[in-house]
């Protein structure tokens, strides 16, 4: 009997855990075009002001124009948004790759412009801003401490 108490409190948290993640009403949506998202996954926070408003639907790479496809920039980052944010939504928003946590877990951040602007249409398409390409800043700032580290190129024994 008391296996099946444990088993119907897992059963339960189970079925907590799957509803948890159902809205009710219908999501904002909108894509956002980067030429670079890092570490950026599927499922991923987006943020306004810090605080949660819905998640990365799906990740896209687009067919350049020159193999056919429209693509300008090769990754488009479809935003599912709960309908609170649609009203921050609007051309002067900025949607940064932005990076938390300790693990450097990437996420979306939503920046409203203060003031007034055009709102942003469910399915809207925008450019966003590219997350940091650290690793290339890293072998680019290596490459330049071995060029002026002293004693480099001397070829002091031949």
């Amino acid at each position: 009997m008391k296996a099946a108490g444990v088993e119907v409190r897992v059963g339960l948290f189970v079925v907590t855990a799957a509803v948890g993640d159902i809205h009710l009403g219908e999501r904002h949506r909108i894509s956002v075009d980067f030429a670079y998202v890092g570490d950026l996954q599927r499922g991923a926070s987006v943020r306004l002001g810090g605080l949660p408003v819905g998640k990365v639907g799906s990740l896209e790479l687009r067919a350049p124009a020159a193999e056919g496809g429209d693509a300008v920039l090769p990754v488009r980052a479809h935003l599912e948004l709960e309908p609170n944010a649609a009203p921050w939504l609007t051309e002067r928003a900025a949607f940064f790759v932005g990076v938390q946590g300790i693990v450097g877990e990437s996420y979306i951040e939503i920046v409203a412009s203060g003031g007034p602007g055009t709102p942003l249409p469910p399915d809207s398409i925008v450019r966003g801003v590219d997350a940091p390409e650290l690793h290339l800043l890293a072998r680019r700032l290596a490459s330049l401490a071995a060029f002026f580290s002293p004693g480099a190129g001397d070829d002091e024994g031949a």
